[in-house]
């Protein structure tokens, strides 16, 4: 790949006690002794030093961190200078190295140079931006664990194992002259079952991990009175939302973002679900964006009370949320706290069965907080659902030469996820995420 210089400013926006400039690429120990008018620094060693713009005036004094290839983050030759972290300090020392030769580094391009030069591979380099986003404390663990492999080893080794029946099932084709159904023969379909229960298992951590990473959506639904406020004030244990005896009170959709059993949730209040002649027309289109809002949950919280049934769902085919029953308001009616029957007693106001309800809700979003092992993305459920189709396809294969076909579909899906399968839309569409000096 091309290994021009490439620089950017790795610390975020903003006035800090200090800043970083990163750069990588060939050209270092030409421009650097430019820069600090001294020579290139020991490898791995904090230097102290001033860096000097065109006209010799000292912009700073910081520290200079130099990093020879391949022993570096991206395997090419880095720099990363350490200085004060004021806004104007940061830009004066990006555009010295600019000036020097430097190119503006892209969004992720520092990460996908480590990619290409095999530091990591895409399924790491994904894990690295995870970690810096992650909302909760579990998402950040398992991000990391990511970072470190553990995801990548797990796709890795069953790919491999894949390959082996795939060779068996191929060499067989190749030199057996006997007409002969070679899955059978090779005892290769037994295996193949076997593999498809390991893939399972691996789907299942899959979306365990891409929960962990994406969040989850859940939008509370209920006629007027309810308690749809109240609930949400106490799961995001703030007052998000007005609080009221008057009907009708939430117009809009209001969200928080709150963290569940390690898992973080966008839990939306929604506008009252009523009719008649006392709706008033802003009410009217909340109670419309309310369902609206349905399509796009993984859960549904429906409450009701002892005076006042349950909302009535929409009844779509797009609607796939996991529904959860509320019963609210027990504080008043006397019921006792707890699940009984599908549905969940609770009081919003004295939190009597919240923390059981909290519970169900990490499990109504398929959530289980032991199982998630690695992060994941969306599209690694979606590579791992496609091989786990072709590989039953293999299995129901009447001929050889099917089961052959569809385990090398397999195969390819597979390696979409640790980037063995190069296809430049995708590195783009993923690096493109990154921040710049990442």
């Amino acid at each position: 790949m091309n290994s021009d210089l490439i620089a950017a400013i790795a610390t975020p926006t903003g006035t800090g006690g200090v800043g970083i400039v990163r750069l990588s690429g060939s050209a270092i120990e030409t421009i650097l002794p430019l820069l600090t008018l001294r020579c290139l620094p020991p490898p791995r060693m904090a230097t102290r030093s001033r860096f000097i713009d065109e006209n010799g005036e000292i912009i700073d004094e910081g520290l200079v961190l130099y990093f020879p290839a391949p022993h570096s983050f991206t395997g090419e030759h880095v720099v990363e200078l350490h200085a004060h972290g004021g806004v104007f300090v940061m830009q004066r020392l990006l555009s010295r190295c600019l000036q020097l030769g430097a190119r503006l580094a892209t969004a992720g391009e520092f990460t996908l140079r480590a990619y290409l030069n095999n530091k990591l591979d895409l399924a790491q380099a994904e894990a690295l931006a995870d970690l810096i986003n992650a909302a909760s404390t579990a998402a950040a663990g398992a991000a990391a664990r990511s970072l470190t492999g553990t995801f990548s080893q797990a796709v890795t080794t069953f790919t491999a194992q894949l390959r082996q029946v795939r060779i068996a099932i191929e060499s067989d084709l190749d030199f057996n002259d006997e007409d002969s159904n070679a899955i059978d023969t090779l005892g290769s379909r037994q295996r193949l079952q076997t593999l498809l229960q390991q893939l399972e298992q691996l789907l299942q951590q899959t979306r365990q991990g891409a929960r962990l990473t994406s969040g989850v959506d859940a939008v509370i639904i209920g006629a007027p009175n309810v308690g749809k406020s109240s609930l949400l004030n106490c799961l995001a244990d703030e007052d998000a939302a007005i609080v009221s005896a008057e009907a009708g009170t939430t117009r809009d959709l209001i969200e928080r973002q709150i963290i569940v059993e390690g898992l973080a949730m966008r839990v939306t209040d929604t506008a009252g679900l009523r009719s008649g002649s006392g709706v008033s027309e802003i009410e009217e289109e909340g109670i419309r964006r309310a369902r609206q809002r349905l399509h796009a949950a993984d859960v549904v919280i429906c409450i009701a009370t002892a005076d006042t049934p349950p909302p009535t769902l929409p009844s779509s085919p797009a609607l796939t949320a996991t529904v959860l029953s509320v019963h609210n308001k027990i504080d008043q009616s006397g019921e006792a706290a707890g699940a009984r029957d599908g549905i969940h007693y609770l009081s919003a106001k004295t939190t009597a069965g919240v923390d059981d309800f909290r519970a169900a809700l990490c499990l109504a979003a398929g959530h289980a907080p032991e199982a998630s092992a690695f992060s994941a993305r969306t599209r690694h459920v979606a590579a791992l659902q496609a091989a786990h189709s072709r590989l039953q396809e293999a299995i129901a294969a009447s001929l050889p030469e099917l089961a052959a076909a569809w385990l090398r579909e397999a195969d390819t899906y597979l390696q979409t996820i640790t980037g063995g399968y190069d296809e430049e839309d995708l590195l783009g569409d993923i690096f493109s995420t990154f921040c710049i000096g990442k």
